[in-house]
């Protein structure tokens, strides 16, 4: 999911991430791979947020979201990205719901 400046400042302030600017090089690269999504980079990965079951249906109510990994870093040097099937993470994301 694409989140809007404020969600993303949001998620900022609770996760220890960078998120992907959309003209970095590599953005085009992850949103070919991975569909439109806001991205983030942490010490694990690739991550994008995605509504919990119960908020899918409805976004305009959506308050929490969970980080979810689309790729582990190759090595300790974070040289380049192993993309695998999405993983969950226990990491959730609360979400004003006007933004």
């Amino acid at each position: 999911m694409k989140l809007s400046p404020t969600h993303v400042t949001q998620t900022l302030n609770q996760i220890r991430a960078e998120p992907v600017a959309e003209n970095h090089p590599v953005y085009r690269q992850f949103s070919r791979l991975f569909g439109e999504h806001t991205f983030f980079v942490d010490d694990q990965g690739l991550n994008i947020v995605e509504p919990m079951a119960s908020d899918k249906d409805d976004a305009q109510k959506m308050a929490v979201v969970r980080l979810v990994r689309l790729a582990d870093w190759r090595d300790v040097y974070h040289s380049s990205l192993v993309p695998h099937a999405p993983q969950q993470t226990e990491t959730a994301v609360m979400l004003s719901k006007a933004a």
